[in-house]
């Protein structure tokens, strides 16, 4: 199994309990990932809400990770949903759109993405990434169909877990 930045998270993930990126302090669960899931699943309005909690994104590109990872369990298309974030003003919300379009594989966002390859502002994280960097790494994503078939059975395993 090849060891994507994703595989890596969710093992940290899976064997330390106190990872402190929650998705949802009202839950008042610590499973980033079954909080995501349990939010998509609500449908259009649990995606949305998922999407406005979590749209400023996270330095290492976690949370655009448990986002999209539930987003996988929406009964909904998550596409008409995630566009404005695509052309939100803020380089953050941008960024964090562009990767979880990303780690979904759907195509249909990949003209939308590739527009931002050109995005040079710079992003106030850690990693002092630019839009154009997160546009490149989502296409990546994309070209190889969103998340591996390892990445999604791992999702599915931690997605049910409280």
């Amino acid at each position: 199994m090849k060891n994507s930045p994703f595989i890596i998270i969710l093992l940290l993930f899976m064997s330390c309990s106190t990872i402190h990126v929650v998705i949802d302090p009202d839950t008042h669960n610590h499973n980033p990932f079954f909080n995501a899931r349990f939010y998509a699943e609500q449908g259009p309005e649990g995606v949305k809400e998922l999407l406005d909690k979590n749209k400023e994104g996270s330095y290492d590109r976690d949370v655009e990770m448990y986002v999209a990872a539930g987003l996988i369990y929406a009964p909904c298309d998550v596409y008409p949903l995630l566009l404005p974030y695509l052309s939100n003003e803020d380089p953050k919300i941008r960024a964090f759109a562009i990767l979880v379009a990303g780690f979904l594989g759907d195509k249909r966002y990949e003209s939308i993405i590739k527009k931002h390859l050109e995005d040079k502002t710079k992003l106030e994280f850690w990693f002092d990434d630019t839009v154009a960097d997160r546009a490149e790494t989502s296409l990546n994503y994309i070209e190889q169909g969103g998340f591996s078939k390892e990445e999604r059975e791992l999702i599915e395993q931690v997605t049910k877990e409280k």
